[in-house]
């Protein structure tokens, strides 16, 4: 067994050289081989070995347990942590299952306790068995790839399985060469939980009338997919960084036409990473609730709102879809700003960018560009998301530097008509102005529907107010008086950078 945990070790580099490795040790015969193994091993690697134990206090065996594994560390001399966790208590209210709340108070326990030890590792005993059982509970929730790949030897850069390919048999063959005692816990045996049925009913059955290395085959798929898992999760890392999808305060902002664009698998994969990063913990989000996302986004209504598990919301809103967490997802930013010319002015609300310049007129004919992006290349931006990035000069010169930083839209007013006392603010009731080309005013509210441009996403649009008049909407439309003309002797340029 020990050959089998150096090539482990070796293969999926679990121990680095120097590592402090904590062994979460319940007592029972994985996790005491685990313990002995690493102790055997350490010395290769220069590392260090220390153990921690949670008593949940749901058995009457738990102090038992507690007992065995603090005369075990003694006799090896190997630091240990106790804790102690009241899991009813922290059950109730919480929709979580007895045996899900424990897990989660055992890793918030062995992640803390690493944290404050210095531990690099975390080692886990699971074990093939343990790897079979987990894939067959996952096929029997409708996982996909991403969940019958199992558990991985190596997860989050900290959680190692040192075990993870070494059969049971294996295992107890080597606590009796060693001569090692452990304690048995007797919930194990508990047939109201679906992994003991699997355990003791399920994968003895399979072993007998099906394929006597039903645990080696279930392991063996479980890698070839994780290999595949990790294929997907680098195409989404890929589409996260190219869409430049970053966490917003309000959540995540997509655009409804470019996931519905995606190939179905990829498109479910991005769903649920955001949704994973948004979620408590990461955990809870599933086929159905992606699922739901994913219609959401097709539906023809242009708005609809999804309520998701773990306090997540998912809102439709014209070409926009907003993944966020419920206690966010009704806020509306409200802002008001004083902008310095020449200067940049960061909206904290919502992360966005504006940069203001001013300078004389070059060259050119006039009347041109007056608006959005007039000499841009491909499809202007618009809030409903068409393409973003794109900036141009305008025909008749830039007086000033251009901008290294991606553009979103770029105005070029008239910089006699705005003067220098600018306000940047998001919508107000009653506001109303002249769009380029109109002979009179117009509501807002009315511009924007006939956008279609959603309720949240109007209220997100910062308003640069200028003289009195609402004198540009990036990406909407420029005031008619603000238009550039023949005796226009200042240009004002304005590039709005937004945050995905």
């Amino acid at each position: 067994m020990l050959k089998k945990v150096r090539r482990a070790v070796e293969e999926f580099a679990l121990i680095g050289r120097g590592d402090k490795i904590l062994v979460a040790l319940s007592g029972g015969p994985d996790s005491v081989a685990l313990l002995a193994a690493l102790l055997k091993l350490a010395g290769e690697y220069d590392a260090t070995v220390a153990a921690a134990h949670l008593n949940h206090g749901l058995r009457g065996e738990a102090e038992v347990e507690e007992g065995f594994v603090r005369e075990l560390c003694a006799r090896r001399t190997t630091p240990l942590t106790v804790g102690r966790a009241d899991i009813p208590a922290r059950k109730k209210g919480s929709g979580r299952s007895t045996e899900d709340m424990a897990r989660l108070a055992r890793y918030e326990f062995l992640e803390h306790t690493a944290a404050t030890t210095g531990a690099h590792r975390i080692a886990l005993g699971h074990h093939r068995q343990d790897q079979a059982e987990t894939v067959l509970m996952n096929l029997f929730r409708g996982s996909g790839s991403e969940g019958l790949k199992g558990m991985t030897p190596l997860r989050n850069g900290r959680f190692i399985r040192p075990l993870l390919h070494i059969e049971r048999r294996e295992i107890m063959a080597f606590l009796a060469q060693e001569g090692l005692d452990w304690v048995t816990d007797r919930s194990n045996d508990d047939p109201r939980h679906l992994r003991n049925r699997i355990r003791h009913e399920l994968l003895p059955l399979l072993r007998r009338d099906y394929n006597r290395n039903m645990d080696r085959a279930l392991a063996r798929t479980a890698a070839l997919l994780g290999e595949e898992d990790e294929f997907f999760q680098e195409r989404v890392r890929r589409l996260v960084k190219d869409w430049n999808i970053v966490a917003a305060p309000e959540g995540f902002s997509l655009e409804a036409d470019r996931i519905q664009a995606l190939p179905a698998a990829l498109s479910r994969r991005l769903v649920k990473h955001l949704l994973e990063r948004l979620a408590p913990e990461g955990q809870g989000i599933y086929f159905n609730h992606v699922q739901a996302v994913l219609e959401l986004a097709r539906t023809p209504r242009p708005s609809g709102r999804l309520h998701l598990p773990r306090g997540l919301e998912a809102r439709r809103d014209y070409g926009r879809l907003l993944l966020a967490r419920r206690e966010t997802a009704g806020d509306d930013p409200v802002f008001a700003y004083a902008a310095a010319i020449p200067g940049e002015l960061t909206i904290m609300e919502t992360g966005d960018t504006l940069t203001f310049r001013i300078g004389p007129v070059v060259s050119g004919p006039h009347g041109e560009g007056a608006g959005d992006c007039p000499a841009s290349r491909g499809r202007p931006w618009t809030p409903n998301g068409v393409s973003a990035g794109a900036s141009a000069r305008a025909n008749y010169g830039d007086p000033l530097p251009e901008i290294d930083a991606p553009v979103t839209a770029t105005a070029w007013l008239d910089g006699d008509r705005t003067g220098t006392s600018v306000t940047v603010r998001n919508l107000r009731p009653g506001d109303r102005m002249r769009p380029l080309g109109m002979a009179g005013e117009k509501k807002l509210q009315d511009i924007f529907v006939d956008r279609k441009i959603g309720r949240r996403e109007r209220r997100r649009l910062p308003l640069i107010v200028a003289a009195g008049m609402i004198a540009w909407i990036p990406g909407v439309c420029v005031h008619e008086e603000m238009k550039i003309v023949p005796e226009t002797k200042r240009i004002l340029r304005i590039d709005y950078r937004r945050r995905a």
